[in-house]
């Protein structure tokens, strides 16, 4: 009885040692798959903080972009290749992949949906000058925006650059075609008259008078030609001591003749004030070949 008690005893003690194996198995697999769902997780944790920077970033960048104050580092990167600049001014421009223009004026950027880079690809120019003698600098944008045959249009526009404390206001004035179209027509006119025979022309602008040899115009071709001068498809403006200059085709119509027929041009000084835009000082150049 005692052999056999002892035989059991040997018996059980085996079996522990057993269930103990298995259950050190089974706690190291476990520990295993821990280890490795904890590393998994600690991963993926890390990946969704990289993310969320880089979103963080990503949304600090886009941003800056859409707000008006630029850091002028930033403003570098986006005007490395400008279409027009002041020299010294801090101010350039470029032209947006949809087609804006985005200017840039002491450290911070304007966008603007304005026309321009016709086919003939004549870049923007821009002048900074006191062009209302208020102590003030404006700042003059030209942009071509119309061509074609017997068409070349540019437009003017002015912006006026205020510094109210750190706040920086532009506000912009357009020379607007019907503006400056009506001006024409209230301050010019032709007379036509015959001397020897030969038809001529005397050009009223102002008080300023000129006379032009329209002889060329005595044709069969072009039968009647009209006493109205016709304004609005030749239209240049530029910068030029410090002065705003406008240039405008000068033609008149004729019966058998469908375009107008340029006989010259008018270059006028511009002078602006407060948003508006006046002409004066007129000089006619004649073109030799009507």
């Amino acid at each position: 009885m005692k052999l056999l008690s002892y035989k059991w005893k040997m018996v059980l003690v085996v079996l522990i040692m057993i269930l103990s194996a298995l259950l050190f198995v089974a706690c190291g697999v476990q520990s295993k798959e821990l280890d490795k769902e904890q590393t998994v997780d600690q991963s993926k944790g890390q990946s969704a903080v990289s993310s969320n920077d880089e979103d963080g970033v990503q949304l600090g960048k886009d941003e800056s972009v859409l707000e008006i104050d630029e850091t002028t580092e930033d403003l570098e990167s986006l005007f490395t290749n400008p279409v027009a600049e002041i020299s010294g001014g801090n101010i350039y421009m470029d032209i947006t992949e949809t087609g804006e223009y985005m200017l840039q004026i002491n450290d911070q950027s304007y966008t603007y949906n304005w026309t321009g880079m016709t086919p003939r690809g004549i870049l923007p120019s821009m002048a900074l000058e006191d062009f209302d003698r208020d102590g003030q600098d404006e700042l003059a944008v030209i942009l071509y925006v119309g061509s074609g045959t017997g068409i070349s249009i540019s437009e003017l526009h002015m912006l006026e650059i205020n510094q109210v404390g750190d706040v920086q206001q532009v506000y912009e004035y357009l020379y607007q075609p019907d503006q400056y179209i009506s001006e024409l027509q209230e301050k010019a006119s032709i007379r036509l008259f015959e001397q020897a025979s030969l038809l001529k022309g005397e050009l009223a602008f102002g008080e300023n008078s000129f006379e032009v040899d329209l002889q060329d115009l005595q044709a069969p071709d072009y039968g009647t030609i009209n006493d109205t001068l016709i304004w609005g498809n030749i239209t240049e403006f530029s910068v030029e001591d410090q002065q705003l200059i406008g240039t405008f085709g000068v033609a008149v119509g004729a019966e058998k003749i469908v375009s107008p027929i340029y006989i010259g041009k008018l270059n006028t000084v511009i002078s602006y004030k407060d948003g508006e835009f006046t002409m004066s000082q007129y000089e006619f150049e004649e073109y030799e070949n009507k």
